[in-house]
């Protein structure tokens, strides 16, 4: 729904509670989410706060990395643990962008995500407790442990 992201998002570049806005993507097809990127940022006039979402077929010179806050890791299962996602975030953490992985709602992907990740959300584990549960026991058991990142292993 376009005037209700448009609104909302129009009220968010002003909150200082909201670190960053994601712009409305296609999933899993990167270069259509390129585009509504692109339509959206200059429709806004976003200077800051724009969120940019990782989709299947993502590529370093899709990613507009001069204008986002924010990486998103979005997409289907098997890309959100490919080895390219996981480099461009790599290259978006060197870059001092946030990293945010959706869809995390079991503790195999917080697993898989501690050690780049700096936030995730879940419609699971925000809708079950059971879910929401086992996840915080997952993080409170990593919480102050080294986790050898993928990229070591492809090394």
């Amino acid at each position: 729904d376009a005037p209700t992201f448009e609104r909302m998002a129009v009220k968010a570049q002003d909150d200082p509670l909201c670190d960053w806005i994601v712009m409305p993507d296609v999933v899993g097809d990167a270069a259509s989410t390129s585009v509504l990127f692109d339509h959206w940022v200059e429709r806004l006039g976003l200077l800051d706060k724009a969120a940019y979402v990782l989709q299947d077929g993502a590529t370093t010179g899709l990613v507009p990395w001069g204008e986002i806050d924010c990486l998103f890791v979005g997409g289907s299962d098997s890309f959100k643990e490919s080895r390219r996602c996981w480099e461009l975030c790599e290259m978006g953490k060197a870059q001092g962008k946030v990293i945010h992985v959706g869809r995390v709602n079991t503790p195999r992907r917080i697993v898989y995500w501690h050690p780049l990740a700096d936030s995730f959300d879940g419609s699971g584990i925000a809708r079950f407790s059971e879910q929401l549960e086992s996840c915080i026991a997952t993080m409170k058991e990593l919480k102050g442990t080294e986790q050898m990142n993928l990229g070591a292993w492809w090394s």
